[in-house]
């Protein structure tokens, strides 16, 4: 095994995390990225980065919006960032009907952008969210999606109720969309899971609403907590807090995010991928969030989670590529054995059967690195950086 220490680009080890310290060089880092992820002739960013092949993915619409939160957010706090914002959203709203399609968690995540760069309201998106003001046609199809959908939503009018926009409109909303968040919230075990209670979609596992991943815990984390920033309620505050309180007791020796929890059981399910994006993006922007209006303070969670970005993990490698201004997707399990080991564990979470250790056992079949990048990352962690 490598001697797992943090190394910067001149390859000394940088020993703990210090943001003071490291912010300025991963923000130059991000720009670098998302630079090669940049599309000139759509002025959009591609899905990914692959190193491996020297090659761009499709254009995302999803992907470019939140690499726009994340610059116009760096973009507020004085740093100079190397794109034009508006030249994003005006590309963004060429495709609106793509983006549309997608449903109304990217809608917000576009209307959120908008509202960051123009500090006001892009009517056609509103329009689209809530046509004439009628929140049950959106309340509705919140609950048949995804939670993470219901968080981006929450996370956007909250945005548009703490800067007094409508304040009448946007705090009957977000109460309204709060309450559909916190009904995925299982109270006994600190967790959300995948959907609500009203989503009756199987999987091949049981019902969605029985596990949740990270992102599912990331995304409402933030979102209560904004919520709680621009309204003072305190049950989302509290359970934002206890969610955090829970991913934390559940990082990994190396400061890991596991990917999926049985969150009526509140185990891990399943471990990996452990993915870069959530221990320097939505983990670490969750918990600051949540810190600022908590004044709790998450910083040694935080530090955990970078300290693996920087070589204290499983491989003893360090994710971030500095010459190349590249921070690598994931460490993952070695295929062929990656997908049947993955629905074994979510067998044994679903029937009971013994709960996945959280230690640095090594799976079987061994690990290796996802050698490839996203835009939405780079957005992420800048919003990490630069949030307000």
């Amino acid at each position: 095994m490598r001697n797992r220490k943090n190394i910067d680009n001149q390859g000394v080890s940088t020993g703990i995390w210090d943001q003071n310290r490291e912010m300025p060089k991963l923000t130059n880092l991000a720009f670098q990225a998302l630079e090669r992820m940049y599309d000139t002739e759509s002025k959009l960013f591609a899905f990914n980065w692959d190193r491996k092949l020297k090659r761009l993915g499709p254009i995302s619409e999803r992907y470019s919006i939140i690499a726009a939160i994340g610059l116009q957010s760096a973009n507020m706090r004085g740093a100079n960032i190397p794109f034009s914002v508006p030249d994003i959203l005006s590309s963004l709203l060429n495709r609106l009907p793509a983006i549309e399609k997608r449903g109304p968690g990217d809608l917000s995540l576009l209307l959120w952008v908008f509202s960051l760069a123009h500090a006001g309201i892009e009517k056609r998106i509103l329009e689209l969210l809530i046509p004439d003001n009628r929140f049950h046609i959106l309340l509705k199809d919140l609950h048949s999606r995804p939670i993470v959908e219901s968080a981006w939503t929450l996370t956007c009018f909250s945005f548009l109720y703490r800067n007094g926009y409508d304040k009448l409109v946007t705090a009957e909303l977000c109460e309204s969309i709060a309450d559909v968040i916190m009904d995925a919230f299982n109270q006994e075990t600190c967790l959300f899971s995948y959907c609500t209670p009203k989503n009756h979609f199987r999987t091949f596992f049981g019902y969605r609403n029985e596990f949740g991943n990270f992102a599912s815990q990331a995304y409402s984390i933030y979102a209560l907590s904004t919520y709680y920033q621009a309204s003072g309620n305190e049950e989302a505050l509290s359970i934002a807090r206890r969610c955090a309180d829970k991913i934390c007791s559940f990082q990994g020796p190396y400061g890991q995010f596991w990917w999926i929890y049985n969150a009526k059981r509140g185990t891990i399910a399943d471990k990996y991928p452990v993915f870069s994006v959530h221990q320097d993006g939505m983990g670490p922007m969750a918990l600051k969030k949540l810190a600022t209006v908590s004044k709790k303070d998450y910083s040694d969670s935080i530090k955990k989670s970078f300290d693996w970005l920087y070589g204290t993990n499983e491989m003893g490698i360090s994710m971030i590529l500095w010459e190349e201004g590249v921070i690598l997707r994931c460490i993952q399990r070695r295929a062929p054995l990656s997908k049947l080991s993955y629905h074994l564990n979510m067998m044994r979470s679903r029937f009971h059967m013994p709960c996945v250790k959280n230690d640095n056992r090594l799976p079987i079949g061994g690990l290796e690195i996802l050698n490839e990048t996203r835009p939405y990352h780079m957005g992420w962690m800048l919003l990490f950086f630069y949030d307000s």
